[in-house]
């Protein structure tokens, strides 16, 4: 059936002369030709009235046309479909679920036969596929509720691992993907790589292929105070260090705990935790404390070294 546009076609419940299971048919090339508006009564769902055009269905109207059906029993249920120079649309009792506006492009919705969803796209190649070429691809979900409170606005349900993937079809562009493996843990990886660059696994265990950086701009710092080497090797003296593993991971560390490494030092974020920067600038400055020392004992050894010479000296010449 097409409906080409616009006079008023109501299919509802008002005496016609039609009976019960009977078809009206019409002939090819010519208008079915209804008062305005037009009724077809049919209340007898045991023996459906059905109205069939071999021809296009033109609904003539200056507005906006409608084809409305509604059914009285046993609630009132109205569905109406309609068209007019904005665009074209479903609408419902309470509700309009689906418009399409004038000017939309060609294959702006395409449902393909094997229930593929094709948006933008005649050829649908997953079970939704959006399509632009024009840059201005984009997906988004979008919560407008006014209360604030966190929650899941994309969720991936998989009978095993999922995951991710983000192509550059650039010419030399690499391509990412990052999900979950059936090992249980995180990933990150190049497509194609023989390994992959960062895996995160269930006990909060990183590995990463390559080096860690971590931002140390001094123009990204503030209230930069000197510390007392001397008073850092003496609290490292002090700290206890022992072997250990994580609950849950079989692998040994080494290491303070952080509640003493907080004890003693007041760095990091809380006394649960270890930032690897402050392990290493309390190590380097450990170092400059040991330095120092060696240095000082250095110049006392030297100091001894001349006065022997000289007390040596003195008793070659007696």
């Amino acid at each position: 059936m097409r409906v080409r546009s616009i006079l008023f076609l109501l299919i509802v419940v008002t005496p016609l002369g039609l009976l019960p299971g009977k078809t009206v048919a019409q002939p090819p090339g010519e208008i079915a030709a209804f008062g305005a508006p037009a009724d077809l009564d049919d209340r007898h769902p045991a023996s459906p009235f059905v109205l069939e055009f071999t021809d296009d269905l033109r609904i003539n109207r200056p507005e906006i046309a409608n084809l409305e059906f509604l059914t009285l029993q046993p609630w009132v249920v109205s569905w109406k479909v309609w068209g007019g120079s904005g665009g074209w649309g479903v609408e419902s009792t309470n509700s309009v679920p689906l418009v399409i506006e004038t000017g939309a492009p060609s294959q702006s919705l395409r449902i393909k036969a094997n229930g593929d969803v094709g948006l933008g796209t005649y050829y649908a190649g997953s079970a939704l596929h959006l399509f632009r070429s024009n840059g201005t691809a984009q997906l988004r979900v979008q919560e407008a509720s006014a209360t604030s409170t966190g929650r899941n606005l994309a969720r991936f349900i998989n009978n095993g691992a999922a995951t991710f993937r983000f192509d550059n079809t650039a010419a030399g562009g690499l391509s990412w993907g990052f999900g979950s493996r059936q090992a249980g843990d995180f990933f990150v990886a190049t497509v194609g790589a023989s390994a992959v660059q960062m895996s995160l696994s269930s006990t909060g265990d990183m590995t990463i292929a390559g080096a860690l950086a971590q931002g140390s701009d001094r123009d990204a710092k503030a209230d930069v105070a000197a510390v007392d080497p001397a008073d850092v090797l003496d609290k490292v003296l002090r700290l206890p260090i022992a072997t250990w593993r994580y609950k849950g991971d079989a692998a040994r560390h080494v290491g303070p705990m952080a509640q003493d490494f907080h004890a003693a030092f007041g760095l990091g974020a809380d006394e649960k935790h270890i930032a690897p920067g402050d392990a290493a600038g309390l190590g380097l400055a450990a170092i400059q404390a040991l330095q120092a020392e060696l240095a000082s004992r250095d110049a006392e050894m030297a100091a001894l070294a001349r006065r022997v010479a000289a007390l040596e000296a003195l008793v070659r010449e007696r």
